[in-house]
């Protein structure tokens, strides 16, 4: 399944614009850099593609020299990720990894702490942050556990499958999202913020090299927000079937769960106990493939609708309203 098959809510978007605001970025910047209207920027539905998030986090770091941006005591400054990970790709294991990340961001990251944690079979990756940070550090600790999950599972070429997430905060009304961040369940309102995993991981010897880690370095933060490929979990499996189906054909769910070897009911349950239904998969597949559509000034609306299986261009607009708030037409106006 492509990636291009992928939208990130605009909730990231908009608070890591308002947040960019407020430590003096140029707004007229940030909106050309991620090609977003204010009028589309304001609806709280719309979705967008990793490419402006990015894009955005770039203007940002770059006029604000400050890779934390603005949420701790003081900056860390554009260019510290990449100087720490030319030194990461030359240890041995994944534990040595994690120990020396620790070392270097405890000494200039002020505000906040990090901490690894031995806990039976059982290994935890923590975050700590200062008392007088106010709410904004919890958008921070998001992109901070993003990062520290998927930098070090490419740096030993594998996913590190989590046991669970916790997270220091009360469940945010976008926490459906975390679905796409994480792949594993999300406990709220815990004592701390920390990825947790199995510590035999600790001792995976690491496979990149300092030529890969060149090419890695010029697609960051992109490869960060794009979606990741976790075919242990079912909803995961569910959608790259529906995706390579097309919509004319094989996207029901009987179809799809015979190429599962399991009935509907099961395959209902299965899904179920992943948080999510059959039916949302379907509906935030036909979004993401719809707003990824919409970029092409090449194709009409009624084009688009139909390339996702809408016949009836007024059809495809209703759908459009109801995942994003706004019509298809409003949407392509705001793109930049």
């Amino acid at each position: 399944m492509s990636t291009k098959n992928f939208t990130i809510a605009n909730f990231y978007l908009r608070k890591h614009y308002e947040n960019g605001v407020r430590i003096g970025v140029d707004p007229t910047l940030m909106r050309e850099a991620a090609g977003v209207s204010p009028e589309l920027l304001a609806q709280p539905l719309a979705r967008l593609s990793p490419e402006q998030l990015a894009r955005l986090f770039h203007v940002i770091w770059e006029q604000a020299d400050d890779e934390f941006l603005g949420m701790i005591l003081r900056p860390v400054r554009y260019g510290s990720f990449a100087w720490l990970a030319e030194q990461l790709v030359r240890c041995g294991t994944l534990g040595e990894v994690y120990e020396a990340m620790l070392r270097f961001y405890n000494l200039v990251a002020e505000g906040i702490h990090f901490e690894i944690r031995r806990e039976g079979e059982q290994v935890k990756f923590i975050l700590h942050n200062a008392p007088e940070l106010d709410g904004r550090i919890n958008l921070l600790i998001d992109f901070l556990l993003l990062i520290w999950h998927r930098f070090p599972g490419w740096l030993i070429g594998r996913t590190i499958p989590l046991h669970h997430v916790e997270l220091a905060f009360a469940e945010p009304w976008h926490s459906a999202e975390y679905r796409f961040v994480f792949p594993a369940t999300c406990c709220f309102e815990q004592r701390h913020s920390a990825l947790v995993f199995d510590a035999h991981w600790l001792k995976t010897p690491l496979v990149r090299t300092r030529e890969n880690l060149t090419e890695y370095l010029q697609r960051i933060p992109l490869q960060w927000f794009q979606k990741q490929h976790y075919p242990r979990l079912l909803s995961y499996r569910v959608t790259q079937l529906l995706a390579d189906a097309g919509w004319d054909v094989g996207s029901d769910m009987d179809t799809v769960a015979g190429k599962l070897n399991m009935t509907a009911r099961t395959l209902r349950r299965k899904l179920a106990d992943e948080g999510v239904s059959f039916q949302q998969l379907k509906d935030g597949l036909r979004r993401d493939q719809s707003i990824n559509l919409l970029g092409d000034n090449g194709l009409t609306i009624a084009a688009v609708g139909q390339q996702i299986g809408f016949e009836e261009p007024a059809a495809f607009s209703r759908a459009f309203r109801k995942w994003t708030g706004i019509t298809p037409l409003v949407y392509r106006r705001g793109l930049g």
